[in-house]
């Protein structure tokens, strides 16, 4: 299977909740990095939203 932008986005639409990636790992880290962006958003890492789009 190809990873395109369209299915990348597919998988965010589902959310952590209904879906995990488990492989490629390359697309794996991808979505972690993506949760964990919107994670500062509400000040669970230590960061606000702004700092971390930098």
């Amino acid at each position: 299977m190809k990873i395109t932008p369209d299915f990348e986005q597919e998988v965010y639409a589902l959310g952590y909740w209904q879906a995990e990636v488990l492989s490629p790992q390359t697309l794996r880290d991808a979505v972690a990095e993506r949760l964990s962006r919107s994670l500062a958003c509400y000040g669970t890492a230590g960061l606000s939203c702004h700092e971390h789009r930098k």
